[in-house]
């Protein structure tokens, strides 16, 4: 069973990772002409064999060694934060997964650490808990207090 599971992690896994990067070039193809082929290939990358390596993924994409790896993500800041977004929005789901992993097996090594990394991920990408209010009156009244009043003198 375990080898199994772990099995199909690491299909669920790459699967994500391809639609991933499939979805990054959908959300830069708008943008084409903003961006050299190189800036594109530095941000596909980066999400994906340099694993947010900013060094790495300069390499990768052929910039020269002596081009400043700051330059290069002043340049496109945005389009990184785009995708960035993107990416734990794709990996949302993966983090759902483990809360209910979680749950069905709570005695698993490394549980309580991959919880909090997995509900840091699902606050991130805006999956967050509900808090609801339920509010009870007796009567049909409800007294606000006064507003406040600005004279015009000031």
């Amino acid at each position: 069973m375990g080898i199994r599971l772990g099995i199909g992690f690491f299909y669920r896994f790459c699967a994500v990772t391809v639609s991933v990067k499939e979805n990054l070039n959908r959300v830069f193809n708008y943008g084409k002409e903003q961006l050299t082929e190189q800036q594109q290939k530095f941000i596909e990358v980066l999400f994906a064999e340099a694993k947010g390596d900013p060094v790495r993924a300069k390499k990768l994409a052929g910039y020269s060694d002596n081009s400043p790896t700051r330059d290069i993500m002043n340049s496109i800041k945005e389009e990184i934060i785009s995708a960035t977004q993107m990416y734990v929005a794709f990996n949302a789901p993966r983090a759902a997964m483990a809360v209910v992993d979680g749950i069905m097996d709570p005695t698993e090594l490394g549980i309580k650490e991959k919880l909090n990394a997995a509900k840091d991920l699902l606050d991130r990408a805006g999956v967050v808990k509900t808090e609801k209010m339920h509010i009870e009156s007796s009567s049909g009244i409800m007294i606000l207090p006064p507003k406040r009043v600005e004279s015009m003198d000031e």
